[in-house]
């Protein structure tokens, strides 16, 4: 299990770095906030993002964590 982890995060991580990527989180904030109005600004619209950059968050942290730790664990190998 630990080997497919690794691998996800890798994965992860790369996907994560591209401009793809950044590009995909411009357009969620901008159908965010055009999607306001809609909704009159209600809590739970607020809510809805909130909760799922939170947890977003978390996860990419966990995921970014793992990858330094493998790099730090390469780096340390081959000085010896």
């Amino acid at each position: 299990m630990k080997q497919h982890f690794s691998r996800f995060a890798h994965g992860v991580a790369l996907k994560m770095a591209s401009a793809w990527s950044y590009v995909a989180g411009i357009i969620l904030i901008l159908a965010w906030v055009i999607s306001g109005p809609s909704f009159n600004y209600s809590p739970s619209w607020q809510f809805v993002m909130t909760a799922g950059t939170s947890i977003a968050t978390f996860l990419l942290v966990l995921i970014l964590q793992h990858t330094e730790y493998r790099q730090t664990k390469a780096m340390q190998l081959k000085t010896g």
